[in-house]
């Protein structure tokens, strides 16, 4: 029976990232070799005994043969973990350099974003800024407008007009319209009476005429009375009629003054001018003010502008965007993190 007591060690490598064992057969195999063939020389007996140095001749060579065997063995070993050592170094730079064109991707992707907001947000305030300014161009417009409409009525520069009118125009204007007011107070009083007057001469005139049918005398005393009383209604209805004309007349010269034009402009006219200009002076005040809202609007959109261009100004420098996704080094990292991502 063959009695072998081999022993098996092993031999750590390391190739790249990864440990390789080798087994190495100690020189125990090299010992079993030679027991075995100690043994079978006893056993057969009848068989030619070679001599020690054939015996020890052939041990070396088996010792030789199976080491030799061994390293062969040891270095197709190696080869192999070489081999796959290296596969997996190439299949982690290919992981490493997708997970680096991932990483610059979502980078340029967040410097781009942050980028396209500021440049955004600085947009919209320059848009609000040139609405601001078109604001302020319309209000300046119209507190010109009303600032004419104030300075100018109907041709009459108002501050001239309101000299004169403080110095004596508003006397005059009083003046003449009291006188107009008088005649016309007049002028109503008399047209009251006038149809009871008429009234009384023809109830007067028609006694007579009736007396006179009668066949009184006009001497009598009677029908002096009759005729007194005519005389009487004839005089009141006269006096009454004067008054009518005289009145008329007043009030037509009261007019006539209040309508006449002096220094090109009439008291009526002036007068007229005059109860407009305090409205007209609010609204021009009301539009003047509103010009200056509208510059302070315009200016704070302005200060609000230049601070959202400064943001992004500020965000294409940290972002290395100097001119945003246009910019020439945007363009090269797109296509850089494109091509190592494919």
């Amino acid at each position: 029976m063959e009695n072998r007591n081999n022993a098996l060690h092993y031999k750590m490598y390391k190739s790249g990232k990864s440990i390789v064992y080798a087994g190495l057969a100690t020189t125990a195999a090299l010992a079993g070799l030679v027991l075995a063939n100690t043994n079978a020389t006893a056993v057969h007996a009848d068989a030619a005994t070679p001599t020690s140095a054939a015996v020890t001749s052939q041990a070396a060579t088996t010792a030789a043969n199976s080491s030799a065997a061994t390293s062969a063995e040891i270095a197709s070993q190696e080869a192999v973990v070489n081999s796959a050592s290296a596969n997996v170094a190439q299949q982690q730079n290919v992981v490493n350099a997708a997970s680096d064109a991932l990483q610059s991707a979502t980078n340029l992707n967040s410097n781009s974003a942050a980028v396209a907001s500021a440049a955004s947000a600085y947009s919209a305030a320059n848009s609000d800024y040139y609405a601001a300014r078109h604001a302020q161009a319309v209000a300046h417009k119209a507190a010109n407008a009303a600032s004419d409409s104030a300075a100018v009525v109907s041709g009459v520069n108002t501050a001239d007009l309101t000299a004169w009118w403080n110095q004596s125009g508003q006397s005059d204007y009083n003046r003449v319209m009291n006188a107009k007011s008088n005649a016309q107070a007049n002028l109503d009083e008399a047209q009251a009476q006038s149809d009871s007057v008429v009234n009384a001469w023809n109830q007067a005139s028609d006694a007579v005429a009736a007396a006179e049918k009668a066949g009184l005398k006009s001497d009598s005393d009677e029908m002096k009375a009759l005729n007194a009383q005519k005389s009487l209604a004839y005089n009141n209805m006269v006096a009454v009629q004067n008054a009518i004309k005289t009145a008329r007349k007043d009030v037509k010269a009261a007019d006539k003054m209040l309508n006449d034009t002096k220094d090109g402009i009439s008291l009526n006219d002036a007068k007229a001018i005059m109860d407009q200009l305090p409205a007209l002076k609010k609204a021009a005040q009301e539009a003047e003010q509103a010009y200056k809202d509208a510059v302070q609007a315009t200016k704070d959109a302005g200060d609000i502008a230049n601070a959202k261009y400064n943001a992004w100004t500020a965000a294409r420098k940290a972002n290395n965007l100097p001119y945003g996704t246009d910019d020439p080094v945007y363009q090269s990292l797109s296509d850089a993190a494109s091509s190592a991502a494919a």
